[in-house]
């Protein structure tokens, strides 16, 4: 008998791991996170390109604490404090540039040219992140935007995916800025509705029953394995 009970509960787990595997049930998940916050890496001398483990220098750091004190006093949530760190790694690895493509300069990048401010303004990396911030609060359901879509929908970049690399090293420097960047990791908080719960439902109901071979009444239909 505890053999039996054994084999109906992995037959169970195996059904359930199917359904929740396919079915994209976790909101957190559409709008996109990341897999873990990494702890402060080793400073590493020489290294140039800042990645997933970046090490940025004391003037990169404080543009990134000036977006981040912008993001603040403004009232912008976490979610879009780290698209603007993300956008400005991308468009000037947090280096407040006075030049750049045509006419783009600063953090982020900006084109007089194209009404962001003068470039003295741009160059101001405060003017710049309040500039980056009011154009992405005012877009149209961009929380629920995949990070790099947000950004390429304020910057409009010839390179509109290489946002998406720096999802980790923002939320990273977001959280040594001293802010609560939970709602950012991919995570199973709860089990959505739908067959997900269903079919763990299902499985609770049979803990503790007799196992009988090759018995399907009242197993749910989407279960399949």
């Amino acid at each position: 008998m505890a053999g039996g009970l054994v084999v109906l509960t992995v037959a169970l787990l195996a059904a359930v791991s199917a359904v929740v595997v396919t079915e994209p049930a976790f909101g957190s998940f559409r709008a996109g996170c990341v897999a873990a916050l990494a702890a402060p890496p080793p400073k590493r001398p020489g290294r140039k390109q800042p990645g997933v483990l970046a090490v940025w220098s004391p003037d990169q750091r404080a543009n990134a604490q000036s977006i981040v004190d912008v993001g603040r006093q403004l009232g912008a949530p976490i979610r879009a404090q780290w698209i603007a760190l993300a956008t400005a790694m991308q468009e000037s690895m947090l280096v407040n540039r006075l030049g750049g493509d045509r006419d783009s300069v600063g953090l982020f990048q900006q084109r007089p040219s194209q009404g962001w401010g003068t470039r003295e303004q741009l160059t101001n990396p405060e003017f710049a992140a309040q500039a980056f911030y009011e154009r992405l609060l005012a877009l149209a359901g961009w929380e629920a935007m995949p990070l790099a879509e947000a950004a390429q929908a304020v910057q409009r970049s010839a390179f509109p995916e290489a946002y998406a690399k720096w999802e980790q090293p923002a939320a990273d420097l977001l959280a040594e800025s001293g802010n609560s960047v939970d709602s950012l990791v991919c995570g199973i908080a709860t089990v959505a509705a739908g067959a997900a719960g269903v079919a763990l439902e299902f499985a609770d109901e049979q803990l503790g029953k007799p196992y009988q071979w090759g018995a399907t009444a009242g197993v749910p239909q989407m279960i399949r394995v």
